[in-house]
């Protein structure tokens, strides 16, 4: 076998494309909308829009990363950006990530999140999940998965989270603990997140 039809044209099927050329095979690339997928940019009166964000394709691979940049100039042809998002939620912006932001929230709704946190961190053992949708809920309860990361998860993958296995997202959600939430609120402590700082192409977008 020699000839690969490649179903999706986003970073993971344009890299598989790459690869495979590589290794000597010849790969038909198939897209209905614009290769790039969620990393895709759109240009709007000379500016460049990143639609979804640098943090979409992040990785902390070393084979990953030396893979990656193997195809491209890091210092001259990139920028490193450190996140400092927030959130439009309730008329009014939470900084990110929402979980450790809590007091920025309505009170009522806070201390909703704060008794369902506490709650799950009680749990003995703790709730075992194998879906996405399953590991929102089990790790910030409710409140916070209704509110926000339910919704915007579901914006950002297009299907519902109970189908997406746990094991797919691994290394790419912020493993953090109901206890440690709470010690982040009340100290006040920075979170190392998994997509706390990221490159941007300085030219032509992603």
């Amino acid at each position: 076998m020699t000839q690969v039809a490649i179903v999706g044209g986003g970073i993971s099927g344009c890299s598989i494309a790459s690869i495979l050329r590589g290794e000597g095979f010849q790969s038909i690339l198939f897209e209905k909308g614009k290769l790039g997928g969620l990393v895709a940019c759109t240009f709007d009166s000379g500016h460049t829009y990143h639609r979804v964000g640098g943090h979409v394709f992040n990785s902390k691979l070393p084979h990953v990363l030396a893979w990656f940049w193997k195809h491209f100039d890091k210092e001259n042809e990139f920028l490193l950006a450190k996140r400092n998002a927030v959130i439009f939620l309730g008329n009014k912006f939470v900084s990110y990530p929402i979980e450790l932001n809590l007091s920025q929230l309505p009170p009522a709704v806070a201390q909703t999140a704060i008794k369902e946190i506490l709650a799950i961190a009680k749990a003995t053992p703790p709730s075992s999940c194998d879906n996405f949708e399953a590991f929102l809920r089990g790790n910030f309860g409710n409140t916070l998965c209704d509110q926000y990361f339910t919704p915007y998860n579901h914006k950002i993958w297009n299907r519902d989270l109970a189908s997406i296995p746990l094991a797919w997202l691994d290394g790419k959600l912020p493993m953090i603990s109901p206890s440690e939430i709470i010690e982040k609120n009340i100290l006040k402590l920075d979170d190392n997140m998994v997509h706390s700082s990221f490159y941007y192409p300085k030219l032509g977008g992603s």
